[in-house]
């Protein structure tokens, strides 16, 4: 009978609520003296019971649950079903519709709902592609020649009279620029000038006397 390999179910000790289903020869190995004891798998956080699993440890935590994504990542069995001290993964969500995954261990030991990370940056909005105008050169005006203004002429008669008059007044002007030039002209020649007295010489000798002589 101590060799037999059929499975039968135990209750812990301690809590009545820790049940495992053991083969027979697996206990007796357990056991060799009548004060040893069943290692009870639920105690040493081996096996989900009532008492370690995350649906009575956190109640708050186990309200998060998503049923969706849990279920698509195989635990089908609720937050009943996962043991409290667990190192694996569940997925939680809020009622804002965020949903993400936690660690089991993590999130029970820490006080309060865990918080949904944030939200990724969206990358920048491309900028509207804008046509680059195309400046075009326009040269520069050349600019126009300036001619010389013609000169005036020197007279424009408007009536003979006037004509008459302007002639006898140029014909006095040039008259009078002749007499000029040759009043000066001649007073270049000397005319008109005072002469100059001769200069006396005196030649003296001590023996012959004086001589005068007038250059």
């Amino acid at each position: 009978m101590k060799t037999s390999n059929v499975n039968v179910w135990f209750t812990c000790e301690i809590a009545t609520d820790h049940k495992w289903l053991m083969p027979l020869q697996e206990a007796f190995k357990q056991i060799s003296s009548p004060d040893d004891r069943l290692s009870c798998p639920c105690c040493a956080g081996l096996k989900v019971c009532a008492s370690n699993c995350l649906e009575n440890v956190r109640p708050d935590l186990a309200g998060m649950w998503s049923f969706e994504k849990n279920v698509e990542a195989g635990l089908k069995d609720g937050p009943g079903g996962v043991l409290a001290k667990s190192d694996g993964m569940f997925w939680v969500e809020n009622g804002e519709g965020r949903v993400w995954e936690v660690k089991v261990r993590k999130a029970v030991g820490t006080p309060g709902l865990p918080i949904p990370p944030p939200l990724p940056v969206p990358p920048p909005a491309p900028k509207p592609e804008v046509e680059e105008k195309k400046i075009t050169e326009v040269p520069a005006p050349t600019p126009a020649p300036i001619s010389a203004p013609a000169p005036a002429p020197l007279h424009s008669p408007t009536s003979p009279e006037e004509d008459k008059k302007w002639k006898q007044k140029f014909t006095k002007t040039i008259n009078a620029l002749k007499f000029a030039s040759g009043f000066k002209a001649i007073m270049g020649l000397g005319f008109g000038k005072k002469k100059k007295k001769p200069t006396e010489i005196k030649f003296e000798s001590g023996d012959e006397g004086e001589e005068k002589g007038r250059a």
